[in-house]
């Protein structure tokens, strides 16, 4: 009777977990669809991060804008007749999908970011965020921050002018950082030129010189006496 008993108190655990995990894929298969955005608050020309879930499963959507306020606290909301679609992307077979969008150039204020399918531009209710959008701030980030001489690094630049075009250039060191007599002047140590896109973006690469040793300061000049700037530590 002991046997008995136990047994059918392991059959009751077990069909009480599976009965737990149905209600549990069903409360999820319930669930809304959801959107989330990396950051609230981001300068123009930056990226973010989106991630959305509970949509449906290998279907394609689009990351759109069209409505603006002026402050997180403001009610009156600006509907523009211009649909700005800012990325297309696909969901998994899970309904999720993850990726990055370039915040536009010309943006400031708030904007709310919305999805739709691609298909019907039909709006998915409740998958929506906010973003404040600031100013530029002009930026310089490379691909790795350790090379070896001769090979070849990446460059990404945002938050400059669009269409425009610049140079990459580097004639500090660690050793020479503190000289005022050195650096600032885009005239020397041109490593190549740059055009950026509508966002006031670019992505190049360059070859880093054969006799670079140690580190060396990677700039674009944006406004005279002022760049935007990375280290980069060159092996040998």
């Amino acid at each position: 009777m002991i046997r008995i008993g136990v047994a059918i108190a392991g059959l009751s655990a077990i069909l009480g977990s599976a009965t737990g995990v149905a209600q549990a894929a069903a409360a999820d298969q319930d669930a809304p669809p959801a959107l989330t955005l990396s950051a609230s608050s981001v300068s123009a020309s930056r990226t973010i991060r989106v991630d959305a879930a509970q949509l449906r499963a290998n279907t394609t959507y689009e990351l759109i804008s069209h409505q603006t306020r002026t402050d997180p606290s403001s009610t009156d909301v600006s509907d523009s007749e211009k649909v700005t679609v800012l990325a297309r992307v696909k969901t998994d077979r899970t309904g999720e999908f993850s990726t990055r969008l370039v915040v536009p150039l010309t943006w400031k204020h708030d904007h709310l970011i919305e999805l739709q399918k691609a298909k019907g531009a039909d709006l998915v209710e409740q998958a929506h965020g906010w973003i404040t959008v600031t100013p530029p701030r002009p930026s310089l980030a490379l691909s790795t921050d350790r090379v070896y001489a001769g090979s070849r690094a990446g460059v990404v630049v945002s938050g400059l002018r669009a269409h425009a075009r610049y140079r990459l250039f580097s004639n500090k060191t660690r050793a020479n950082a503190e000289d005022p007599g050195i650096g600032g002047s885009s005239d020397d140590g041109v490593l190549r030129s740059i055009r950026t896109d509508a966002n006031g973006r670019a992505y190049v690469t360059f070859t880093v010189p054969d006799h670079w040793a140690h580190d060396h300061l990677i700039e674009v000049k944006w406004k005279k006496g002022q760049t935007a700037n990375a280290w980069l530590t060159v092996l040998r």
